[in-house]
């Protein structure tokens, strides 16, 4: 027995010697290895390996609950008046994702370390989409909205659904798909936006939560060191589609390394704060200061899927690793037939009206939480994990949620059947027949409750889940009525997605935009007569003149095709084909482009005209009158009323 315990004091010796081996005198981080069956002593990397792109980091944990960020002393004395200013965010010391089983425990670093493998994001190798953005109102912004009150200084409490707000993630999906339409200029904009928020006023504070949890509530406790609806509000909600843009910016070449560095280590402080407090904020006196216990639910979401892009977006293996463990968890509290454990149950509290979980509001949150960890798994799969055969649960839980879509009745074995009427909330609500809340169903259903990853699943897997998504009847506004699914259900900006339903793997269902402005993209007649004879009263300018590639499309309802390709060059403002070049016309002789003549204003407007056969196999020209900015020129002829042509143009260099 002496033995045994003196081998077990040298063990303990050897394991402190190695812990402060460092050359700079901090002791060494213990990590799991690479295959995760032994642990490993390492010096942390210096700050100066951090720079550049594709790095990876090495991994940071601490030991007790008083050395988090602020530290138990700080928090207590600061309390509600701790400020957290995102520019002087640190690298936390180390990451946590609850664990689904109790007590909980901290599942970041167990098993394997897993390493993203390319720049793909939500959006798979080879998408496309099919058609320009269907906008469910007037028109996409283009900007930003910057309000003083809220954006100077983040308050979760006050302002906890700014992030739910169209204002701050509508450009960036807008944009993101037309970029997958075809139109590579949108890629510019894009860092644009992005440099509008990197050099602007936002993001500058967060402060803490003051009412996180209800003071009135017997069986709740205010939590006044907490951050968690900023983090969730705010922090996430607008930062997962900045990261999708990022990541497509990187994998484009997009940036130089100036704009990359800029932008990169502006996020990565933003991603930094996410851990302050692990659950989204969280850490603070109610939990007596040691992490919240809470298992993978709608409050826990956040976090994996965010750390996940970050992980694809600074190629870091342990913001990666941490987001895989997330939905591993996920994945253990799903049930066989794809509900989910810690979403769709009941219990009194629920049953009599009280708390927001389980019961009659479980479908709706049973949704945003598979919505989230389901995008999640995706995102896996675009890296190279076979999410199908390591998660078989997840698609149980896409049929699951189908059929409870059509049938909310056939969830009541793990929900319940007591519902309380005068508890049913506002009238705007939606619920079925028997009082479940269906909000989550609806066409224009909230952002982050409809139903765009089933149908983007679907075009994945190529499965047809969201075939089961007929006779979906709901009482909306007192009436009782059925749903009939459109785009608008399929909207999924959070994630730089503006709409699922029109994705394809197929390049020859692209369709260039037609309909983004009526000014240009009119079928009345008239106007191509007034452009005809505006053709020779533009003010040629030659502020855009030089070489230009360009794409030929030929569109209609029915669809669009790629019909061509060649270059023209600008001079003095005028436009004129270049024949020296190589070009190509499927729908008839390429000599028809030497018909292409127009002029290009000051402010890049181009009018003009070219003689086009887009006809396969058949020998007819028609007139095209030209318009439209440089970068997508529209073409419509008086005789040709079923078809558009469309130039998507491209500086040469």
């Amino acid at each position: 027995m002496q033995k045994i315990l003196f081998i077990f004091f040298l063990s303990i010796i050897q394991n402190q010697s190695l812990a402060s081996s460092c050359p700079d005198g901090s002791e060494a981080e213990k990590k799991v290895s690479a295959d995760g069956t032994y642990f490993i002593y390492e010096c942390a990397e210096s700050s100066s390996n951090n720079q550049s792109q594709g790095k990876l980091q090495s991994s940071h944990r601490l030991d007790t609950p008083a050395n988090w960020p602020g530290g138990i002393k700080y928090a207590r004395e600061a309390s509600a008046n701790t400020i957290l200013y995102f520019d002087k965010a640190v690298k936390p010391e180390r990451l946590y994702i609850n664990s689904h089983d109790r007590p909980p425990h901290n599942v970041a670093y167990t098993g394997n370390i897993e390493t993203p493998i390319s720049y793909y994001g939500f959006w798979p190798k080879g998408a496309y989409s099919k058609y320009i953005p269907t906008p469910y109102e007037e028109k996409f912004l283009e900007k930003f909205v910057y309000e003083q009150e809220i954006d100077e200084i983040v308050d979760g409490n006050d302002h906890a659904q700014r992030g739910f707000d169209n204002e701050n993630k509508e450009v960036f999906s807008y944009h993101l798909q037309m970029f997958h339409n075809g139109d590579r200029e949108r890629l510019e904009t894009l860092k644009s936006l992005m440099f509008e928020w990197v050099n602007g006023p936002y993001w500058k504070t967060m402060i803490p939560d003051r009412e996180l949890a209800c003071s009135s509530c017997s069986n709740e406790q205010p939590i006044w060191e907490g951050y968690n609806f900023s983090i969730m509000g705010e922090l996430w909600n607008t930062l997962v589609p900045m990261l999708e843009v990022h990541i497509t910016l990187i994998r484009e070449n997009v940036y130089s390394k100036e704009e990359y560095d800029l932008v990169h280590n502006w996020l990565e402080k933003r991603v930094w704060l996410g851990e302050q407090g692990p659950a989204e904020g969280q850490l603070a006196a109610a939990h007596r200061w040691i992490p919240d216990p809470g298992p993978p639910n709608h409050h826990k979401k956040n976090k994996v899927l965010a750390y996940l892009m970050w992980g694809i977006a600074d190629q870091n293996s342990e913001y990666f690793t941490a987001g895989v463990r997330g939905v591993d968890q996920y994945h253990n509290v799903l049930r066989d037939d794809g509900s989910i454990k810690t979403e769709h149950f009941y219990d009194k509290a629920c049953q009599t009206g009280f708390g927001d979980h389980g019961c009659r509001n479980g479908l709706t949150l049973g949704n945003e939480t598979s919505r989230f960890y389901t995008l999640a798994a995706l995102l896996m799969h675009n890296q190279g994990i076979d999410i199908r055969k390591k998660y078989p649960k997840i698609e149980k839980n896409i049929k699951w949620t189908t059929q409870v879509a059509v049938d909310p009745a056939s969830a009541m074995n793990w929900i319940g059947s007591i519902f309380v009427e005068e508890n049913r909330g506002s009238a705007g609500d939606t619920f079925s027949k028997e009082g479940i809340v269906m909000d989550w169903v609806r066409n224009w259903a909230p952002q982050r409750k409809n139903l765009a990853h089933i149908y983007l699943w679907d075009k994945i897997f190529e499965t047809n889940y969201s075939d089961n998504l007929k006779g979906v009847f709901v009482v909306d506004l007192g009436i009782y009525q059925e749903e009939f699914y459109d785009h608008i259900v399929r909207r999924a900006f959070d994630f730089g997605i503006a709409d699922t339903g029109l994705i394809t793997f197929n390049p020859d269902e692209v369709e260039i935009g037609l309909t983004q402005d009526d000014a240009l993209y009119s079928n009345n007649k008239s106007k191509n007569k007034s452009t005809q004879e505006e053709s020779s009263s533009v003010e040629a300018s030659s502020l855009f003149d030089g070489d230009y590639n360009f794409r030929l499309f030929r569109s209609s309802e029915d669809g669009s095709n790629y019909i061509g390709y060649g270059s023209f060059e600008i001079s003095n403002g005028k436009i004129s084909f270049n024949a020296n070049d190589s070009s190509s016309l499927d729908s008839g002789t390429k000599d028809l482009y030497k018909t292409l003549e127009g002029s290009i204003d000051k402010d890049g407007k181009v009018i003009g005209s070219v003689k086009l056969s887009v006809l396969f196999g058949e020998n007819r020209s028609e007139v095209y009158y030209l318009s439209g900015p440089i970068e997508k020129i529209i073409g419509e002829s008086p005789d040709e009323d079923f078809f558009k042509v469309s130039f998507s143009v491209k500086k040469a260099k």
